[in-house]
């Protein structure tokens, strides 16, 4: 199933076995709802990260996915 930005509470950065990550925060309607959540949970104690910071900090990332999703209509 495809993730909408509706999906999507927000975003956050979190160190995880040594590495900086970005993590994705859902929303309400959404938790639990696809494969890995459980996984990710278990793992991590996050509901989502992304597998990788594409090149920027996890930081800069962050702030950039944060900026997007807040002018998305919800």
């Amino acid at each position: 199933s495809e993730l909408k930005w509706t999906d999507i509470k927000g975003f956050y950065t979190k160190k995880v076995f040594l590495k900086t990550f970005v993590m994705i925060r859902f929303a309400d309607h959404f938790k639990g709802k696809y494969l890995g959540y459980d996984a990710s949970k278990m793992l991590t104690n996050n509901e989502s990260m992304l597998p990788d910071n594409y090149g920027k900090s996890a930081e800069e990332l962050n702030e950039i996915l944060n900026e997007h999703w807040s002018k998305q209509p919800l």
